[in-house]
Order: structure tokens, then C-alpha cells, then sequence
């Protein structure tokens, strides 16, 4: 077998498609409770702001819960190199998940310690001539979703889970989770309909210069 099809079966063979579906879930009621909330409790510019850090902390928040549930699934909490910010950690079998939005489908995710670290002591031992891939310790992938900086959105763009290589700076294998589970494809059908780039300063707020 070649190199991507190894590692898209070694993916699959530790990760499955109700933790996978449970993920992909998970983004999508991040950006929808992200996008309620932000829209009908703070005026535009504040709502634009706060969005993508308000939306990242409700995926956090629902993943490790939901992955949590799975009996052979660990979840940890881990900070970052700097010891100034933490992400979540999803390890089924020997893959290790993490998650990152980003701009575009194709784009890479941005430089960090942890995920340089990671996909450099993932993938090392897998592609020699005579390596068992099970005998890695462990396979590093990302799930991406986007798109980052595109205003406030209801419902992602792209959600897929990638293994990058040594470097982070290309991807090995490349999974769109919508295709994988048709019945999201809806979900995500009306993203156009849905996407406020500069919230207007909502009406309510008549109702706070009277109270006032």
C-alpha cells in the first residue's frame, strides 16, 4: 500500500466514525451557539471580536464532553509552549487529535509548538521500507474547520480531519467529514444565507436607553 492510503487506514482503524461524527457535530453547534449568542448580546464590533474566541471555547467546552463518553477515548486538557493558553487533546487508539479553524479548505494551520512537536514525532517511523505502521506510537491528526476571519458565521464551511506531515507544512491525507457523513451535507447547505460580517447594533438596545 502506498503512503496515504497506510494512513487513512491507520486512521480509521483507531478512530471511528461515531467519535468522528460526534466531532463534526461539535463544530457545528460551536458556530451556531457562537453565532446566536454573539448576535443578539453584543453590538457589531464586539460581536465580530469576540466571535472566533467564543466559538473555539464552545467547541472545546462540547468535544471534551462528548468524547469523553467513549470508553476507550482520553481526553486532556494541555497548555500550550508558551504556558499561556490550553487545548484539548482527543486520543483514540494511537491517533491524537487535536482541532484548529483556518481560512480555506487548502490552508495550513497556523505555527505552533504543540503541533510542530506532535506531527514530528507521529508520523517518523511509519514510512520507512519495513515499518509496521501499528508499532508507532502514535499518529497525529487535525481536525480543520473554517473559514477563519470570514465574519460571523452559523454553520462551518468545510469540516475534514488531516494528518500533516513531519514539518506541518503540507497534509498526507486529507478527509472531508461532511462527505463522509451525507447527512450533515444540509446542515451546511445554507452557510451563505447565514454569514453577518459586521453586525448591526441591534434594536434591543432602545429598550436599554428607556431602562436607562
Amino acid at each position: 500500500m502506498g503512503r496515504v492510503t497506510d494512513l487513512e487506514n491507520l486512521l480509521f482503524a483507531n478512530v471511528s466514525d461515531d467519535l468522528l461524527f460526534d466531532t463534526t457535530q461539535c463544530v457545528i453547534q460551536a458556530y451556531s451557539e457562537a453565532y446566536d449568542e454573539c448576535r443578539d448580546d453584543y453590538p457589531g464590533p464586539v460581536a465580530h471580536d469576540l466571535y472566533p474566541d467564543l466559538r473555539r471555547a464552545k467547541f472545546e467546552r462540547n468535544w471534551s464532553a462528548r468524547a469523553a463518553r467513549f470508553s476507550d477515548v482520553k481526553v486532556t486538557t494541555e497548555r500550550n509552549a508558551q504556558n499561556n493558553c490550553y487545548h484539548t487533546r482527543v486520543t483514540s487508539g494511537i491517533v491524537v487529535l487535536t482541532a484548529s479553524a483556518v481560512e480555506a479548505q487548502q490552508s495550513l494551520v497556523r505555527d505552533a509548538e504543540f503541533r510542530k512537536s506532535l506531527a514530528g514525532a507521529s508520523q517518523l517511523e511509519i514510512f520507512g521500507a519495513d515499518a509496521d505502521p501499528t508499532a508507532s506510537e502514535f499518529l497525529y491528526g487535525i481536525v480543520l474547520h473554517g473559514p477563519l476571519g470570514a465574519g460571523l458565521l452559523r454553520t462551518p464551511q468545510f469540516i475534514k480531519v488531516v494528518i500533516p506531515a513531519n514539518d506541518c507544512a503540507s497534509y498526507l491525507v486529507q478527509v472531508d467529514l461532511v462527505k463522509r457523513f451525507p447527512v450533515l451535507r444540509d446542515v451546511l447547505a445554507n452557510v451563505s444565507d447565514e454569514r453577518v460580517q459586521e453586525p448591526a447594533v441591534r434594536l434591543r438596545r432602545r429598550k436599554d436607553e428607556k431602562a436607562g
